[in-house]
């Protein structure tokens, strides 16, 4: 090969050896699959709750207890466990699967999801109001917020919806 097909194939092969390059660069770090990873902490989160696994979801939450710890002053304020317990079976959570993700927005740690909730019977969960209070229309949607922990996992901020 003489200088001058040298510097052809040269020519050739740092074009596509850039293409490469950029191309890796965005498959790393990319919001999509941290949204997904996001994402996917959120619904089990919100399925180990429904199906009365919460153990596991201790291990996904990373809000605040202090609603639950004072709805249930007979329980230890650490037991995270019986507080779910009882959040979903006994204070009004209505601890059900998500079923469709409406809206995510990035936020400096996380993400704050805009979803809607599954019934057992696998409608949307619909909220018309409580205590003599109906609403024109009922809410359907409901934001969840999640955050990165020290440990790079996301962990769900936001409790599941309220029913009195």
């Amino acid at each position: 090969m003489n200088g001058r097909e040298h510097f052809s194939n040269m020519k050739k092969i740092i074009p596509l050896t850039l293409l490469a390059i950029l191309l890796a660069a965005c498959f790393v770090g990319n919001p999509q699959s941290n949204q997904d990873l996001a994402e996917q902490s959120m619904r089990t989160f919100f399925s180990t709750l429904a199906s009365g696994q919460y153990s596991e979801a201790v291990t996904l939450y990373g809000g605040e207890y202090e609603n639950l710890a004072g709805w249930n002053p007979d329980l230890s304020p650490t037991d995270y466990a019986s507080l779910w317990q009882r959040g979903c079976e006994q204070n009004g959570l209505v601890c059900m699967e998500v079923m469709d993700v409406v809206n995510a927005v990035k936020t400096e740690n996380g993400f704050n999801f805009t979803v809607t909730f599954k019934t057992k019977d696998g409608e949307r969960f619909e909220f018309y109001g409580c205590c003599g209070e109906t609403f024109l229309e009922p809410i359907t949607e409901y934001a969840i917020a999640l955050e990165k922990d020290e440990d790079g996992n996301y962990k769900v901020l936001s409790p599941p919806p309220y029913v009195p």
